[in-house]
């Protein structure tokens, strides 16, 4: 009977039967389940400040291998002075890595125009990602975005 049924019958024959195949399978592997978050390292202990800022709005904060603060103040949120900066020892922010760097005149291909995000690798290297694009509803500048 198989062989004189039409082709399109057969194929029909072939695709329930790996249907079938591929559903019995499903059903021999075990059930998914969903990670579970680790729980806490220390849970009675308090946060504890280590800076603050009540002048200018923080982005991103990145803790230098020789502990140093590193805090990113993007100019779409309203602040004045570097791009980049690092805290000094009475929490006041300084260029980093110096003032060339943060100085909005200079041409936007050797300078921060609008960093978006900062990451420190083990080896100690900072990464800065700057999209160039200092208005959020603006274009990028030219030769602003890089990283």
């Amino acid at each position: 009977m198989y062989a004189k049924s039409l082709p399109a019958l057969r194929c029909l024959r072939h695709a329930g039967f790996l249907l079938a195949c591929g559903t019995g399978l499903l059903g021999m592997l075990p059930a998914a389940h969903a990670a579970k978050p680790a729980p806490p390292l220390n849970p009675p202990a308090a946060l504890e400040e280590i800076a603050a800022s009540s002048t200018s709005a923080w982005d991103r904060v990145v803790v230098l291998p020789d502990g140093r603060l590193l805090v990113e103040l993007p100019r779409w949120a309203g602040n004045k002075g570097p791009a980049i900066a690092v805290l000094d020892a009475n929490g006041t922010p300084q260029p980093y890595p110096d003032a060339t760097w943060n100085d909005p005149s200079a041409p936007p291909s050797s300078r921060f125009v609008a960093p978006a995000d900062m990451q420190l690798q083990p080896d100690g290297t900072l990464w800065v990602l700057d999209s160039g694009q200092p208005d959020p509803a603006g274009k990028p500048v030219e030769g602003g975005p890089r990283s």
